[in-house]
Parts: structure tokens; sequence; C-alpha cells
């Protein structure tokens, strides 16, 4: 029998490197971007010929000493198989065996959950191959798609610890990850752990006319088959008459009848067959592209293609004939359906698991028959032959979509059932865990036409015998309940009148201290009866702060020790804390800029501007501090005040707080610029790389804490990722997301540098993970549209990240419920920046999905600035302009205290309040630890005077 002379493309390996014609340049861009990192994913829809690419394209670019391949497969486990892999490849042969959590070998800890081969973990088993072969190695995962179709969660979360911890030593193993592209949302889960996994990819395009051309013609050249002129072209027209694009699928099984044809009619004229071709690598019968073609007379004609007519269901067609001419179609086809998933995949399967599928299909197929069927399929190129595992598999995935479209709904049903038991076993076996009586009451509808093999079929009988069990225990256990219910209650009662008792004894004590006059005594009371720190009712608080600011106020003594900034002549314009809370630093209406330690001991005093300043930016190590002037210039110094550098940024008035940024190494900075998206500096003032790949102007930048993502928001609606290459050092556009439908004001990243914050001027502020989603509000934060109230111009997340606080820029009165706030925002478009500073912007609060639901006693108050504690505490909030400062417990809205001055800022370890009052900057401790310390203190230095 004649077989298709032009294989699938996942078919081809190193020795056909004479007829991969047209993807030369992909090969070569492949070959480039495999030595940019340690791992490359190869992405692509189906059919595009991506393994192909990497078996023959990309092999044939190395020498045989440059690279040991390993090609691994998921098979039952991913894990599993690639022990399997590298035990074929290693000179020793290594066993599996289960490690012990935390265990040590070699100064090596092997994670809790890992696998061990041989007693040695991955990345020395590894480092033990490259030794046997001195070769580096190239583990190639291809249709890695089914580790998220089949794989379980555990599987993958032990799979990607395995992949770090390769990664980050320093063994010569470089990862190759070919999926089909409608799955690459599953990487998101590797990201996690390994940020950069999806940093270095390459896409793989259908092909193109022009190399289809190739495709045709240049193999038949190679093998002396003559081409017509004009018979590629037309061909191509026959198979695309509407696209650029070919399907590489069609082509071949179109080239397959091409031959066919062309071989019957010279068939008909000459009764001599086609020898063997060089192709059959194998030398079996199949008649394929020979080296007697020549001398055969074959020819590829425009007359074969107007004989075969339309192309049609090119597939369905081809598969039509093949299970046509089969002894019993039938039994062939059920064989087909068991190799298809049920979301219509290609999946690798054993021949006693193909027997199994086919007897849920309603097929009793003999062992004997089953096995002539799959030879015969694995002949006729439809399945591939079993691997070492024993598992066949379909050739192409448009071969399983075709056959997906000839299983019936009930086949479905059935599979989907079928597949649900599987995975229930397989929870069964990792974690123990039974069918529950709905996952049986499911079952029990299939019961007549379900079919299990032996360890699904005991694994339900089982679960059924458990439940049965369960209900005979059920009438036992109520008798029980009733009992354990009512010494609950009792215990309750009991509990609730202790607490009470509590609380009495508690609030008398508070009153007796209330009762005291001398200030000193009122607290001293409190703080001996009150030590414990972690069981304090809001009461108590509240009569902790109020007596200890009572006292600092009457106590001459106590108020000169608190700490007291000096030399501030001028009404202060924004104060706040550098982010280690070392220092702490402040901006003049005379334009002078001064900055202090903790202590209140003045380090630097700058008054050489010739502008406003409108924002503050201090480098992680405190070495630096970057000056923005109303009139866009930047100026850089030291700590020392030794003037570095000037240059110029760009900015939007709505959004002054996101002009540029110090990297967290403390070595460069990246700025708004005028001509450019961003451009980076050294702290010499050398441009170091310029940001553009924007099309509107930016608004917006920010970086991640670990230095390794930009985010950039624009005009249009858009942001740019950027990431950060190791190996070349510098940044390179990671992905353009369009993100609203108007202007984007600021974007930030979360802590964690997983999400990043959006606000914009549609009225809505959204969280985005790096792939552009949404994120789901039960996995971070909900995002919530504003759109009823005014417009965002700035989001940011609190210090605990736990909150969002959002700055409008324009004036809404809106009462949400007779229950929430108030919320009032400047217009900061109408801000002359020459006369007032930006930074002190009013905001309002929102927790999670819900907004803040306060106090009824705050209901008609406007607010006009809002901050939260890092410990999630207390809240600080400022009712109207010029107000003083209200700090609030944060879950109960109950008030503390109200402390002098507005624009209150907490210090990174959340024992300070700072606020502001004209030419004042007030400090207070907020932290009740703190106090006791400072009143002791106090105590000891006053008896000692």
């Amino acid at each position: 029998m004649i077989t298709t002379p032009f294989k699938f493309l996942d078919s081809y390996t190193k020795e056909d490197k004479d007829i991969f014609f047209g993807r030369e340049q992909e090969i070569e861009e492949l070959y480039q971007k495999v030595f940019e990192s340690k791992i490359l994913l190869v992405y692509g829809i189906s059919g595009t010929g991506k393994s192909s690419l990497i078996d023959c394209g990309l092999a044939n670019k190395f020498n045989d000493s440059d690279w040991l391949p390993i090609n691994i497969r998921r098979g039952k486990d991913i894990n599993e198989s690639l022990i399997t892999a590298l035990n074929k490849n290693a000179l020793t042969s290594f066993k599996e065996i289960p490690a012990s959590a935390g265990m040590t070998i070699k100064n090596e800890v092997i994670p809790e959950g890992a696998k061990r081969i041989s007693g040695i973990s991955l990345t020395k088993a590894l480092k033990s191959i490259y030794l046997d072969h001195f070769k580096p190695i190239y583990l190639i995962f291809d249709q890695f798609e089914e580790v998220f179709i089949f794989g379980s969660k555990e599987e993958r979360k032990e799979f990607i610890k395995n992949v770090k911890k390769v990664i980050e030593s320093e063994v010569q193993c470089k990862f190759l990850f070919v999926i089909r592209e409608e799955y690459l949302a599953g990487i998101t889960e590797f990201e996690r752990e390994i940020t950069d996994f999806f940093s270095n990819r390459i896409r793989i395009e259908k092909m193109n006319r022009q190399n289809a051309k190739q495709v045709i013609e240049e193999p038949c050249k190679v093998y002396d088959i003559e081409v017509e002129k004009g018979f590629a072209e037309q061909l191509i027209e026959k198979l695309s008459p509407e696209s650029t694009e070919v399907e590489l699928t069609y082509l071949q099984v179109y080239l397959d009848k091409v031959f066919r044809t062309a071989h019957s009619n010279l068939s008909s004229r000459r009764s001599e067959a086609i020898e063997v071709s060089p192709y059959n690598k194998e030398g079996d019968s199949s008649l394929t592209l020979g080296m007697t073609a020549k001398n055969a007379g074959i020819t590829f004609s425009i007359d074969i293609l107007n004989q075969l007519g339309s192309v049609g269901d090119l597939l369905g067609t081809f598969l039509e004939e093949q299970i046509h001419e089969l002894d019993n179609p039938d039994a062939g086809l059920a064989i087909l359906k068991s190799f298809v998933s049920i979301k219509g995949t290609k999946k690798q399967i054993t021949e006693e698991e193909v027997q199994e599928y086919a007897n849920t299909l309603g097929q009793q197929i003999e062992t004997e028959e089953l096995k002539k069927l799959l030879n015969k399929f694995v002949n006729l190129r439809i399945l591939r032959d079993k691997d070492e595992s024993g598992r066949y598999e379909l050739r192409h995935d448009s071969l399983a979509a075709k056959i997906y479209e000839k299983i019936s709904i009930v086949e479905k049903e059935m599979m989907e059932v079928r597949q649900f038991v599987e995975n229930a076993y397989n929870t069964y076996e990792k974690r123990g865990i039974l069918l529950s009586r709905e996952d049986l009451k499911y079952l029990n509808k299939y019961k007549d036409n379900l079919f299990l093999p032996g360890l699904l079929d005991d694994f339900v009988l089982k679960s059924k015998n458990y439940e049965k069990s369960k209900s005979k225990v059920v009438k036992r256990i109520t008798l029980i309940a009733a009992l354990v219910f009512i010494l609950l209650i009792a215990l309750i009662l009991k509990s609730y009148f202790q607490k009470y008792q509590k609380i009495f004894n508690q609030s008398e004590a508070i009153g007796i201290s209330n009762t005291i006059f001398n200030d000193k005594l009122k607290f001293q009371h409190l703080k001996e009866n009150y030590g414990d720190l972690d069981n304090l009712s809001l009461y108590t608080q509240q009569s902790i702060f109020r007596a200890f600011y009572k006292l600092i106020e009457n106590d001459n003594f106590l108020l000169k020790s608190l700490i007291e900034f000096k030399n501030v002549n001028s009404s202060v314009q924004f104060a706040d804390f550098t982010n280690n809370g070392d220092y702490l630093y402040a901006c003049l209406a005379d334009t002078s800029l001064k900055i202090w330690n903790i202590n209140g001991n003045e380090i630097l005093s700058l008054n050489s501007f010739q502008n406003n300043v409108i924002d503050i930016q201090i480098s992680e190590n405190n070495a630096y501090l970057a000056i923005v002037e109303s009139d866009s210039t930047v100026t850089v110094w030291n700590i020392s005040g030794e003037k570095l550098f000037t240059f110029k940024t760009a900015f939007n008035k709505r959004n002054i707080r996101d002009i540029l940024r110090f990297k967290s190494d403390n070595k460069y900075l990246i700025s708004l610029d005028p001509e450019n998206e961003a451009v980076i500096y050294d702290l010499k003032g050398n441009r170091f790389q310029l940001l553009n790949n924007q099309v509107s102007v930016v608004n917006s930048i920010t970086i991640s804490s670990d230095d390794k993502f930009i985010a950039t928001a624009a005009t249009n609606g858009e942001v740019n990722l950027w990431y950060y290459n190791s190996i070349k050092e510098k940044y390179f556009i990671y992905d353009k997301l369009k993100c609203h439908k108007d202007t984007i004001w600021s974007v930030n990243f979360s802590k964690n540098n997983k999400y990043f914050l959006t606000a914009s001027a549609d009225s809505s502020s959204y969280i985005f993970n790096f792939n552009g989603e949404f994120v789901n509000a039960d996995d971070y934060f909900d995002y919530y549209n504003y759109k009823r109230l005014s417009k965002i111009a700035y989001a940011e997340f609190s210090q605990s990240e736990k909150e969002i606080i959002l700055t409008r820029y324009d004036v809404q009165n809106y009462k949400l419920n007779p229950e929430y706030s108030w919320y009032l925002d400047n217009k900061i478009e109408q801000i002359d920046l020459n006369k007032k500073n930006c930074k002190t912007s009013n905001v309002f609060g929102k927790i999670n999905r819900y907004s803040y639901i306060f106090n009824t006693s705050l209901v008609g108050n406007l607010f006009t600035n809002i901050t939260f504690s890092p410990d999630d505490q207390y809240m600080a909030i400022v009712l109207n302009v010029g107000s003083d400062t209200w700090l609030l417990h944060l879950n109960s809205h109950f008030k503390i205290i109200e402390f002098k001055g507005d624009n209150p800022v907490f210090s990174p370890n959340g024992k300070y309040l700072l606020t502001l009052k004209e030419n004042k900057i007030f400090l207070y401790p907020v932290e009740i630890k703190l106090m006791y310390q400072i009143y002791d203190e106090h105590v000891r230095e006053k008896e000692v005077l």
C-alpha cells in the first residue's frame, strides 16, 4: 500500500535536513534566542511546525559536541517522565526514591514534596549527566500544554520547584518549552515562582505563500521529481484562496494526494513500481520520495490539480478514506476516538487504555484485533508508533479536531464522566479523598452505560461502601451532637459572662483612671494595669493615648524631650519619610529643602532653587536625592549637599508623584523625558538607556521593587511593561497593554511585583496581572469602577497593600449612602504649580471590594486626606481643608485621638505619625509600646536630675 510521501511537520528529525525548506529565518532566530536565557518558550498555533523546527532546524545548527538534547513528554506525570528521560541519558542509571522533607545532601536542601534521583537532587543528576557527556544539556519539553490539560496542580507545583532549583544553579542546562499558544495563560502559574519564565520567547507563525512554495519545490529538486511551472502557485491558491498564510497540515495531505495521483498515472503506463525511499529511514515498505523517482518519471503537473478538483475538507476526507478501507471501520473509529481528550486535543495512552476507552464507547475489541488496528494506523501515519513507555498518540492536533467532530454528544458525556472518575481517583491516590455522596449521585445517572477498568471500578465501589457506613453512623452521631451542642451553649454562655465581666472590670478601671487628676499618676496607672498590648480594648487604647498626650501637654520636661525639627522658618509645603524611615525631608514655601534624621538632627539644607519644588525622590541607601522643580528641571545631589548633575524631565500637572524613580541598586534613576518615553541615567549624569515604545504622551513611570520591571502609563490608555534582561543588562519591551478607554494618569506596582494598579480619566481604577487580566478579588484585590463619581488622577496601594487610595481631580459631593462618607477632592487641574504644591492632594479610601462604612458621627463630613498605618491598625484622616488629623481604629473607625496638623504620613515602621501645620512639623508616637518607653526613659532622667 502507498502511504503519504510528505511527513507531518512534527515528525521531522535532524536527518531530514535536506528537505526542511522555507523556515531558515525562523530557525536562525530560534538559534539566537536559545542563548539569551536558561529558558526558551516556543509557542504558536497548532500545525506551525514548532517541534520540527527544534528537532530538525535547530538541531542542525549545532554540532553533536555542542549540545545534548533530551526530549520529554508529559506521559502520566511530567516529573516521572523527566526522571525517565534522564535515566535514559545517564551512563549510570538513576532510580527515583522519595525525598525526606528538608533533607540535606552534600549541603543541598531538598524541598518538601520534591523528588530525588538515586539519593541526589535533580540539579546534581543533571550535573552528573553533564560530566558523563561534557555537553550542555537541553531539556526539550514537547507538547507542554499537556501539563495544563491533564496535569494536576500538585504535579505542576513540584515541577516548578524542580525547574526553579536548576535555573538558580550553575549547571549547564537549558529548558525549551514547546506549547500551543492557546494555553499560554497557564504560564502565569510558573511566573509566580520564576518571574522571567515568559521573558525569552518566540512565536512560530503560520507559513506564508513564498515559503510554502519552497516547501513544495525544493524537496522535489533534491529527489529529482519534476514540477511543472506554475504548479506550486496553483496548489497554494487552492489551499488558501483568501489568505496569505498556508495551513501546513492541509498542504501535506494535499501533496500526498498529488503524489498518489502522479504515481497512479505513472503506474497505468508502467508496470514497474518505485522502490524504497531515502526518506524511509527504517527500510519499511512505505512509498515516499525515492532515489529512483526521476527514472520512474514522476511529475507534479497542473493537470493533476485539475484532476483532484476542489480541496474541501482535506483532513476529513483523508480520515474517511483511511477508515473506510478498514475491515472493521466502527472499531477503528472507536480506537481513534480514544486518542482524543474531552477538550478535542490529542493525548498519549497505552494499548490497554485504548481498549478500556473503546469499551467505554461500546466497542468490545479483542487484544489481537486492537494490536492489528494500532499497527495499521501507525503505518498510515495517523498514529505515532509507541514510545519507550508504550504510549501511542495521534500525529497531529488537527487530526484530533476532525475525530472530535465524529464523537456524539452521548459519547462526549461518557468521556467526561470517565475523566471525572480518573481525576477523582488521582486525588484519592495523593490525598486519600473518596467520592462524595453528590459525586456518586452524579455517576449513578450513567451506571448502565459506564464501563470502568478494575482500579476505577474498585474506587467507585469503595466510595459507595464508605458512604453507606457513614449513614449508619449518622444516627449515633446525632444523639452525641445534641449533647455536645448543649454543652457548647453552656460554654459559650460561660465565656460570654467572663468576657462581659472583663469588659466591665476594664471599663471600671478606665473610669477610675479618669478620676485621677494628676496626669503623671493617671498615665502610670494605665501603664501598670494595661501592659498586655495584645488585648487592649478600643476604650483602653483611647485612654492611653489621651493620657500620654495630656501628660506631654502639661509636663514641660517631657514636652521638651520630644523630637523637634529646627530651622523651619517658612510654611511647610510637604514632608515625608525616606523609604527605610531613617530620614525625614520637607519642602518649604521659600523653595528651600531640609533633611533631618529620625532624632531631629539636620542632615542637609538646600536653598538654591529658582522655582517651587514639586517632588523629591531619595535613593534606597539615602545617599542621593533628585529634586524636581515646577519648570521641569531635575537636579541630582548627594547627601553631603554636592550638586552632581541636572536634566529636563516631563510631567502632567495631574500627576507629579510619578516623574522619576531611583532603582533599588542605588546606581541608576529613571525619569520621564520630553522626547522619549523615559530615560535611565547613571549617577554621573550619563544617559544609560532610552525607553521609547509609546505613540502618545506618558504621564506616569514606576519601577518594581526588584528592578526587573518598569511600567509607563500613557494618554492613549495603554501601559507599557519593560523587562530587565540580566544578560544584556538592558530593559526590553515585555508587553503593551490596552488597559483603559481614556488617559491613564498613574500606574504603580504592588510590593510583591505580581500586579500593577492603574488610574484613568475614564473614572476607573483597575488591578492587572502581567498578562493584562483583571485580578480576581479572591486572589488579591477586586477592581471597582467609580463611574458615578469624579475622575481619578492617582491610585496607589497602602503600605500594607490591603487598601487602595485614590485621588480625584474635580469636586464631587456625592453621597453614596446615609451610612457612608461624603467624598471631596481638590480640583488639581486648577492648581498653579508656581503657587501651590500638588503633593498634598485629597483622597478617599477603599478596602477590598467595599467602600468604608464610617461611624455615623462622621456622616456629612468631607474627607480631604486619608492614610493607613503599615500594620493596618490605624487610619489617619483629615475631614476638611485646614482641619486637624483624626486617628481612627481601622476596623471599627473608633476615634482614638485628634492631632494638630494635616497631611498625615505614617513612618515605615508604623511607630510615628507625621503632620504639618504652617511652619511646624509634628512627629507623634502612635505605638503604645513606644509611649511606655518614652515615659520610662524620661522618668529615669528626671530622677537622676
